[in-house]
């Protein structure tokens, strides 16, 4: 449920509570202060005041609108922070879960070698890319992210059309991102049943059922338990952590005999069907990947 919500949060709340729809103005806002109340204009009340000294990146116009440092006004409350923020990350990215949901089809990609040394250069690759969001998201910032930078980036003549095609592909890559995701408790859910009714036959509507259920058990959580999205990054970054560093020590520990040093690190393995080369190289990196 923990690894579910965020996919929810960004889909019915895509803005993360940072910032959200972009009002713009005709013009940039003058600034006159960075939350400093002694330059608030009268037109603001205690409340506004407590609330733009919470925001670091608050600026205060001469009209007394309340602008972020991009020179857009907030929607929705912020709510998180640098930590909720990267437990959001890893509860999206969810590593260890979809290592350990992935790990036969990788493995058939080049043996344990393959996963190994093609999970570094996946790390090199995606470093590269990592670093120039990073720059993005720091020059530019905005909950929009993509189709933002796209259509800063594209220029006058292009941004828009570009702005709108990336828009529609992260828009559609989230929907079915998640239908993606819920895919995997609900399978499970109705496994975990079975287990303990022997008696029971699983059938293909059970699955779907489950889906629908966590789906809507999830909108409802996100719509009316808002405010609990944000603690909530932090009960499942602990949850992944602790869980990944357990999986390793009790694998680790628990067998009574190891693979040999060959196996582990030299013995390439191709049971794909494709021939050895280029192609099943490939195919274990794009497996590390998603790792």
């Amino acid at each position: 449920m923990v690894l579910v919500l965020p996919y929810f949060h960004f889909f019915l709340k895509p803005n993360v509570g940072i910032k959200t729809k972009m009002a713009t103005t005709s013009s940039a806002p003058e600034k006159i202060g960075l939350y400093d109340t002694s330059n608030h204009p009268a037109s603001l009340n205690a409340g506004t005041v407590d609330d733009i000294s919470n925001r670091r990146t608050s600026i205060i116009s001469k009209e007394g609108e309340i602008v972020n440092a991009s020179g857009h006004r907030d929607q929705l409350q912020r709510q998180y922070g640098l930590l909720s923020i990267c437990g959001l990350a890893l509860n999206i990215n969810s590593a260890w879960i979809v290592f350990g949901g992935s790990l036969t089809i990788s493995v058939l990609n080049g043996g344990p070698p393959g996963i190994i040394y093609e999970f570094i250069v996946a790390v090199i690759f995606y470093s590269f890319i990592a670093a120039s969001i990073a720059e993005l998201a720091s020059s530019m910032p905005s909950s929009g992210g993509v189709y933002h930078w796209a259509s800063v980036t594209a220029g006058p003549n292009w941004g828009r059309s570009i702005g709108f095609f990336c828009g529609a592909l992260n828009f559609f890559g989230w929907i079915f991102d998640m239908a993606s995701v819920i895919s995997i408790p609900a399978n499970v859910t109705v496994q975990m049943y079975a287990n303990y009714h022997p008696d029971f036959v699983v059938e293909q509507w059970h699955s779907y059922l489950a889906f629908v259920m966590i789906t809507w058990l999830c909108t409802a959580f996100v719509i009316f338990c808002n405010k609990l999205i944000s603690p909530l990054q932090y009960v499942g970054m602990t949850l992944i952590i602790v869980g990944g560093l357990v999986t390793i020590i009790v694998v680790a520990a628990m067998p009574t005999q190891h693979a040999t040093n060959a196996f582990v690190w030299r013995d390439f393995q191709n049971t794909t069907g494709w021939s050895n080369g280029l192609w099943s190289v490939e195919m274990s990196k794009q497996r590390s990947a998603k790792v």
